[in-house]
């Protein structure tokens, strides 16, 4: 009997063994503004938590270090359970079974020492529902406590991408936060108010952008309130432009009837004013009135004529200048047929009047001379050379008859110009001055011969 109490104890006492399990509790903040900073330490007053079939089996807290130790007893499933307010909550696994009974009854006293648990705050939009799972698991294999690799590396892979996206966060969180910096610092209230809004829409209740929010919005009353300043001082500046305006109306109104019943007054006083003179003063206006019309009337006249001149003119000059081009082509044709019959064997040259006159032995006499047909008794004339028949020699010459009116002797000076003969083209250019003075075609032309005349 003995004997079974002893065995049944030394089985007892070998059945009361625990793992001793050490970690710690660390807390990660950060400061938020137009910049991340990061702080990380250790976390004080963790509460860690044994929880076996869903029972809550043992409860403590992390030391001003972060560190705590757990003893979780001999051969059951236990879920460890680590959290702290304001932060998300971090679970893992712990297995006590698997230890055979010859180890365990050998004064066994297990330990195992497991990273450590990072606490933080949630951010808006991100997904923690990896966190719901065993980020660890530590089972008793190959005679010893240590972690599962598989759900280990697990564990680690749901908290980095957890990282990640927080970090993704809070680099648009600053970006806004920045803009909006800028835009307060250049003034530009509505627009920093704009950024701010953004910014706090991705994490909300964050102190820095709700105190440059307010900065923001303190910045648009007071523009808002400049701007109805400016409008009214505006108003106020108009409306007294208009008093002024119907004030000074009012004035020469008043002056004008003053000076109207005082000349009135005057009149009556001295008899002056009758309905005659209010007659000869309604005749006045009457003339003065017909007198500005018809002076309106006679300057549009003159407008028109001086147009139609102008307008006469040109088509005159354009005229001058197709019978200039007729008549130099006519005379190129007349010299041609001079310089043909230069050349033809019988001596008899003509222009406009053939002429035929020779000496015993047959020359073209030297001395006769020819008067063109066209002549008149009053008119200017110009020597023209005649061939005489013989080679190199032209001396011979007709008096040409200059125009009898301006568009005449500017032909007949075209021809004379184009035909390189300038002294007489000078004196037909000169003739048509004297029929239109200051024609600025003509002094132009005889400005032109007399600089070749001079060559």
């Amino acid at each position: 009997m003995l004997i079974l109490i002893v065995i049944a104890c030394s089985t007892i006492y070998s059945q009361e063994w625990s793992l001793k399990l050490k970690s710690t509790v660390q807390l990660r903040t950060w400061k938020l503004t137009s910049r991340a900073d990061k702080d990380e330490r250790s976390c004080e007053g963790a509460n860690i938590q044994l929880i076996q079939d869903n029972k809550i089996i043992k409860e403590i807290v992390s030391d001003k270090d972060g560190n705590f130790e757990i003893d979780i007893p001999g051969n059951g499933i236990f879920y460890i359970n680590v959290s702290y307010p304001g932060c998300n909550g971090k679970k893992f696994y712990v297995s006590t079974k698997n230890v055979a009974s010859d180890v365990a009854g050998n004064n066994f006293k297990p330990s195992v020492t497991i990273g450590g648990f990072m606490m933080a705050k949630p951010f808006s939009g991100i997904d923690y529902i990896g966190l719901q799972e065993p980020l660890l698991a530590v089972e008793y294999k190959n005679n010893e406590f240590d972690k599962d690799k598989t759900i280990s590396d697990k564990g680690i892979e749901i908290v980095q991408n957890i990282m990640d996206a927080e970090v993704k966060l809070i680099d648009k969180f600053c970006f806004q936060t920045k803009l909006g910096d800028e835009a307060l610092s250049n003034k530009s209230y509505k627009l920093a108010k704009q950024y701010y809004t953004k910014a706090l829409e991705l994490i909300p209740n964050e102190e820095y952008p709700k105190f440059k929010l307010e900065k923001a919005e303190d910045g648009i009353k007071e523009e808002e309130a400049k701007d109805q300043a400016l409008k009214a001082e505006k108003t106020a500046q108009i409306e007294a432009q208009k008093i002024a305006l119907q004030k000074k109306i009012e004035e020469k109104k008043q002056k004008e009837n003053a000076s109207f019943n005082l000349d009135n007054k005057t009149a009556v006083e001295n008899k002056t004013i009758t309905p005659v003179q209010d007659s000869i003063v309604t005749t006045k206006a009457s003339e003065e009135k017909t007198k500005a019309e018809a002076l309106a009337a006679t300057k549009a006249e003159e407008e028109r004529v001086a147009r139609s001149k102008a307008e006469t003119e040109i088509a005159e000059k354009q005229k001058a200048q197709a019978e200039s081009e007729a008549l130099a082509k006519k005379k190129a044709a007349e010299e041609a047929n001079a310089k043909v019959a230069v050349s033809a064997p019988t001596n008899t040259t003509s222009v406009n009047t053939p002429i035929q006159n020779t000496t015993q032995s047959g020359s073209v006499n030297n001395t006769t001379s020819i008067t063109s047909v066209n002549s008149e008794a009053n008119s200017s004339s110009v020597d023209i050379p005649v061939a005489t028949g013989v080679k190199g020699k032209a001396k011979r010459k007709i008096k040409h008859q200059i125009g009898s009116s301006y568009h005449e002797d500017i032909s007949i000076a075209d021809a004379f110009y184009k035909g390189k003969k300038y002294k007489e083209a000078k004196e037909a250019y000169a003739h048509a001055l004297k029929e239109k003075p200051n024609d600025h075609y003509a002094t132009i032309r005889v400005s032109e011969c007399n600089k070749r005349l001079k060559k």
